[in-house]
């Protein structure tokens, strides 16, 4: 869906990428509503749907949506992306992209801007640093602060009748338990190792190995960071944010330094991953317009 503004006021377009699984409209009608706000501004927009999803032709061959995602972070939609900057560059002349989108929007709109110099900048919502896959243990890579989170939510119920009752009847799931409470001591020895030794680039690279952080994020990350600018907005509600500090930016922060100047982090407090309320819609848009306005001041 091409949206064109009455007057057009930059070279600029924005594209809107797939989530992962839902079409050009997106949970809660986003991107008609982040579209219809950029378009006011005079950018051209394009909503488009990847093979196999929504109003385009193919098949998706994956049983599991869980396979889906990890196949979209490890770069699935990144072909579908250039072929749409090349038919945006034959058929209206757009040779400079802004790449927008949720979740694996994001992640692509990352993963294609580190490898072609047409885009121009990313405005990511909630960008996916790790890898999803029916396989992995979900249980294995919480992060810190959904373990913090859980705990919490433990010790609020330490004198619950019914929370006993569920623990002593095996209903309480055991393995979540142990870890968001010993998950504190293990914190700790890690900060003690950290300090204790200085760590290389190869040896952040072979502890991220054992996470489920992606392979190509880091270098795709840096590479996009160190040439482009980047407004990455999280929900404040969402796990995402939690993995990316922990499992990319504390890992990588001396890479990414240099760099900050490039790169604006908004967090929409208590927000849930899809921005399901208008307030939290609202507060998204009004952030990416602005942010939109001061990089491309456009022309009168």
């Amino acid at each position: 869906m091409l949206h064109e503004p009455e007057v057009r006021r930059h070279e600029q377009a924005i594209l809107l990428l797939s989530p992962g699984i839902k079409s050009h409209v997106a949970p809660h009608r986003l991107y008609v509503k982040m579209a219809n706000r950029f378009c006011a501004l005079g950018f051209v927009v394009l909503r488009v749907d990847p093979e196999g999803l929504g109003d385009s032709e193919g098949e998706i061959d994956e049983y599991l949506v869980a396979d889906v995602y990890g196949s979209v972070e490890l770069g699935r939609l990144v072909n579908d992306t250039i072929d749409v900057m090349d038919w945006m560059q034959l058929n209206h002349g757009i040779g400079s992209f802004i790449l927008s989108g949720l979740c694996g929007g994001a992640i692509t709109g990352l993963l294609t801007g580190a490898i072609d110099k047409r885009v121009a900048s990313l405005l990511g919502l909630g960008l996916t640093c790790i890898v999803s896959g029916s396989k992995l243990d979900p249980i294995k890579y919480l992060t810190k602060g959904q373990l913090d989170s859980l705990r919490g939510k433990y010790l609020r119920k330490i004198a619950d009748p019914a929370s006993i009752i569920r623990l002593l009847t095996f209903h309480t799931d055991y393995r979540l338990l142990f870890k968001s409470l010993v998950q504190p001591l293990n914190q700790r020895l890690k900060r003690y190792r950290s300090n204790t030794k200085k760590r290389s680039l190869q040896g952040r690279e072979k502890e991220s190995t054992a996470t489920n952080l992606n392979p190509h994020f880091p270098k795709a990350f840096v590479r996009f960071v160190r040439e482009k600018k980047m407004l990455l907005i999280f929900s404040g509600a969402d796990r995402l944010y939690w993995e990316f500090e922990e499992k990319f930016m504390s890992r990588y922060h001396d890479d990414v330094a240099p760099f900050n100047s490039k790169l604006t982090i908004h967090i929409v407090k208590d927000a849930n991953h899809i921005f399901s309320f208008s307030k939290w819609q609202d507060e998204m848009l009004n952030t990416s317009c602005a942010w939109l306005t001061k990089q491309y001041p456009g022309q009168d």
